[in-house]
């Protein structure tokens, strides 16, 4: 049977909530836009991309886990260079063991830390291509 887009977000959501990553961040997984503002826990947030209808259904969802910047003197906060490279590691060993009955996954870009200044954190983003067999 094929999927939506949401149906795919929600596919991973799933998953993500059941692994290594759930118990390694200090928050929660959400969904796209289901994140509570001005959160300052270690929270994962997962969106639909884009993909590709067939018979096999093609496409990326992206996981993005946001770490909360640390103090660096009295006015200043900057990246938490040991704790986002830990979770660099934790996204890298779930998405090797993602197993689902009809997917495929695999990463699409290697897994990296981005700055998100205006709140203050950084984020470890993992892209994830999948592969759906819709018959």
């Amino acid at each position: 049977m094929k999927k939506t887009g949401s149906t795919f977000e929600k596919e991973v959501y799933r998953l993500l909530s059941d692994s290594e990553l759930k118990t390694a961040i200090s928050g929660d997984i959400y969904r796209e836009g289901m994140r509570p503002f001005n959160s300052d826990k270690e929270d994962a947030v997962i969106s639909f991309l884009a993909g590709t209808d067939g018979q096999i259904q093609i496409g990326t969802v992206n996981v993005n886990v946001y770490v909360p910047d640390i103090q660096a003197g009295v006015r200043k906060k900057v990246k938490d260079v040991k704790r986002c490279n830990e979770v660099e590691e934790v996204c890298l060993r779930v998405s090797e063991s993602l197993k689902i009955s009809g997917f495929l996954f695999s990463t699409s870009h290697i897994i990296q830390t981005f700055p998100e200044p205006e709140i203050e954190q950084h984020f470890v983003n993992m892209k994830l291509n999948f592969k759906y067999v819709t018959f």
